[in-house]
């Protein structure tokens, strides 16, 4: 899993470190990793203790594990840190104090997983006891492998109901008295070095002086200490006014959740064959008589029947976070300090429809044509203890998209942006179409701080170091990456820009509702083409028409997406079979039977059309496109753009005749204005087609594979257009846009470069109407232009 795998693991444990101690962590982040012999800060030695129990007790958990890249990643990082707390540490304590007793320790205390495949989970524990033993060279130190069927566990992790039925009832977890052991712990140490130091005067290995006395004074202080603590701390935990069921069945519950620590302890280490059986036996038989216990006083005793067949399985359609991690979530703060993950990146439109309704009841951000990773990102805050930490990697588009909306606003509202590593177009993972990021988070209410931002510009061996020196400076740029500071607060629920404060003061401005109006008060429809279910069947050559005789009457041209130009359409013969017909101002599916060489053409591929399982569900006829739109909307005048592009492409379309028409593929999207006169088409291709537009777009909208921009409706409607409208600009650019489509409609465009150069000279000359009608200033024209060259 190579560089950014490793450093997103650092990334997070740095992250997860600052939540601990701030600026000492921070200083002992920096100098761990550098040289270990090296004097480090005082501040560390001073707080060597609390560092090295806060290492040894993090709860760090990686909902989508996979094969336990990120965890042992994170393990890693710990061993590393507590190795370098060693010199602090009294010299008969070194021996415990080994690389293996280190990764043992944070495997059984700390590192948490769950995964949907079984097969996963099987690689990831495999990993894990590998890196157990990867690095001793003394077998006989190596004790036998532990057990890490509770540490590492299949199930659907998204999931914590079953049939939308609740399992286990979190109430039960009780009031958690506080964690006093930290403040104990050195009180604990101070008394063992006294009562040392007076050992060793009453056996006479040292000089008393009068020293005994000072030292049962000082131990006489420790003890009234001791017990300070402990009574404060009794008298934090409130006393609850519970009904006596209640209170019996939260008693029972948890005896038995810490008999369920228990048993899990024994089990991690235990290596008789019968042990090991005895207590994953007596741990399933307690999990399930607490989720029995909820499902009972739920009256969902039928819920208990369908649930027996998941008693033996490994893999569950549901995981109990609070009870299967229970220690993780029955203390003061509960949660995990740190979750890390590669979430899957799995469109909804994939998942079973019984599934789907369950994540909308219980994610938020379930909302539109999510990706899984969305409501991997809310699950992650939900698992997070207050002030821990998130740290994913996953495709950068949540920040723009529409379907990434809701988990904009949750983001802004529960957390504090630490970092975000954007690797804009670079392809980190092999076949993969996204672009990913790396973001850490922390769960706090607290929105006004300053974001780390870096976008990687080249992916090369000086990378790691370039990030780490930029987190130093206000900004910072070389041949790998840009760096820089944004506030948290600037970011909106519409779309998140990461951008620097010249570009963002310009989207601002053109953002001014009392200077702007958005394009979408100017049009009347911003359309998707034609959505078929069996594009290759449907979207046809002219030789396939020719072959198969379809009528003419069904056939109309379809412009593919990458044909359309700026201004100017590469028609090649490209047409759509298309079954319909416009009545009375309505669109009407055709009687196929009157078309029989159509018909004859469907019937050859009836049994593939019939697979298309949204047609029977919406109980179309077999032969029906999924989305026909209408076809009032294609034989209209209207702007074509395709969805995707690298650039803004508009053409004008206008149907020379009632039937002489385009129709538009997925491809494409269509614009029909409200004020329909032509003057008013040409103008807003101007506009359309402009730098201004250019830039606008790429700056709201996410980034594809290839360098591709996003011109779907939720983009194009946000477009800015000058509330006060120059007549004479606007005379002028129209009379520009009807000079270039004179220019670019000639048979002859594309092979006569003198006829493109005209064209740019012209397209040249609307730029500056435009900024003029925008009223931009040099600076901000500058910086318009030099972004559109950058890009």
């Amino acid at each position: 899993e190579g560089g950014v795998h490793d450093s997103c693991v650092g990334g997070c444990f740095a992250t997860s470190l600052m939540i601990k101690e701030q600026e000492q962590i921070r200083e002992y982040g920096r100098s761990y990793d550098i040289d270990e012999k090296r004097i480090l800060p005082k501040s560390i030695k001073e707080n060597y203790l609390k560092i090295d129990r806060l290492l040894k007790d993090i709860k760090i958990v990686d909902p989508a594990v996979g094969s336990g890249a990120f965890p042992v990643g994170m393990m890693n990082e710990i061993v590393k840190a507590r190795s370098v707390l060693t010199v602090f540490f009294n010299e008969s304590e070194w021996k415990n104090r080994t690389n293996y007793n280190f990764k043992r320790e944070t495997i059984e205390n700390s590192l948490y997983g769950v995964d949907i495949d079984s097969s996963a989970v099987d690689i990831a524990k495999l990993r894990f006891w590998l890196s157990l033993i990867v690095d001793e060279s003394d077998i006989t130190d190596i004790q036998p492998l532990p057990n890490l069927d509770h540490k590492i566990m299949c199930g659907n992790s998204l999931l914590e109901e079953f049939e939308g039925v609740k399992l286990f009832d979190e109430e039960l977890l009780g009031e958690i008295p506080k964690d006093n052991s930290f403040e104990l712990e050195p009180i604990d140490r101070e008394e063992q070095k006294l009562n040392q130091e007076l050992h060793e005067i009453y056996t006479g290995k040292k000089e008393n002086k009068g020293r005994s006395k000072e030292i049962k004074r000082e131990l006489e202080k420790l003890k009234r200490k001791r017990k300070k603590i402990v009574a404060g701390h009794k008298e934090e935990v409130p006393q609850l006014t519970l009904d006596k069921a209640f209170q019996k069945r939260r008693r029972e519950s948890q005896r038995k959740l810490k008999e369920l620590k228990r048993l899990q302890k024994l089990f991690f280490n235990e290596q008789s064959r019968e042990s090991k059986r005895r207590y994953r036996s007596e741990i399933d038989q307690i999990e399930w008589e607490l989720i029995e216990e909820t499902l009972k006083e739920e009256g969902n005793e039928e819920a208990m029947e369908r649930l027996e067949q998941y008693k033996k399985n490994k893999s569950k359609p549901f995981f109990l976070w609070k009870l299967y991690f229970s220690d993780v979530f029955q203390r003061e703060n509960p949660g995990f300090d740190v979750v890390i993950a590669n979430p899957p990146y799995i469109r909804v439109q994939t998942i079973e429809e019984n599934i789907k309704k369950l994540y909308a009841t219980k994610y938020s951000s379930a909302k539109g044509k999510y990706d899984l990773y969305i409501l991997f990102s809310e699950l992650g805050l939900n698992l997070l203890r207050l002030n821990g930490s998130l740290a994913y990697i996953m495709p950068n588009k949540f920040t723009t998209t529409q379907y990434g909306k809701e988990i904009r606003k949750i983001l802004l509202k529960t957390s504090r942006i630490v970092e975000y590593i954007d690797f804009s177009d670079k392809g980190i993972f092999e076949g993969a179409t996204n672009y990913p990021c790396i973001i850490v988070i922390q769960k706090q209410t607290q929105s006004s701080n300053l974001i780390h931002y870096s976008k990687i510009k080249t992916l090369s061996t000086t990378l790691i170091s370039s990030l780490f020196i930029s987190k130093h400076k206000e900004q910072f740029e070389n041949e790998d990456l840009c760096y820089f500071r944004i506030e948290q607060n600037t970011l909106g629920n519409s779309s998140w820009l990461f951008v620097g404060k010249e570009i963002y003061n310009l989207i601002t401005k053109l953002n001014d509702s009392t200077k702007y109006t958005k394009f979408k008060e100017f049009s009347d429809k911003i359309y998707e083409g034609l959505i078929t279910g069996n594009n290759k069947l449907y979207f046809v050559s002219k030789k396939i028409i020719q072959e198969c005789n379809i009528e003419s009457e069904l056939i109309k041209k379809l412009p593919k997406g990458k044909k359309v130009r700026k201004y100017f359409l590469e028609w090649d013969d490209y047409y759509v079979i298309y079954p319909y017909s416009f009545e009375n101002g309505k669109t009407k599916l055709v009687d196929i039977e009157k078309y029989p060489n159509t018909e004859k053409y469907f019937l050859t591929h009836k049994a593939e059309l019939e697979k298309r399982e949204y047609l029977i569900k919406a109980r179309k006829k077999w032969y029906e496109i999924w989305n026909p739109r209408t076809i009032d909307v294609f034989s209209q005048t209207k702007i074509i753009t395709p969805n995707l592009s690298k650039e803004n492409n508009f053409f004008l379309d206008e149907p020379i005749s009632e039937n002489d028409y385009f129709c538009l593929d997925h491809d494409c999207y269509g614009i029909i204005l409200k004020d329909k006169n032509k003057n008013n088409y040409l103008y807003f291709l101007g506009i359309l087609n402009s730098s201004i537009t250019n830039f606008y777009i790429k700056n709201i909208s996410p980034m594809f594979s290839g360098g591709y921009y996003k011109y779907h409706t939720q983009y194009v409607e946000k477009i800015p257009v000058p509330t006060q409208q120059s007549l004479n600009y606007k005379e002028t650019i129209i009379k520009l846009v009807n000079q270039i489509l004179s220019i670019t409609k000639d048979a002859d465009y594309l092979g006569n470069p003198e006829k493109q150069a005209r064209a740019k000279e012209l397209e040249k000359e609307i730029d500056k109407l435009v900024y003029k009608l925008y009223d931009l200033t040099p600076e901000e024209i500058d910086i318009v232009e030099n972004f559109n060259k950058e890009k």
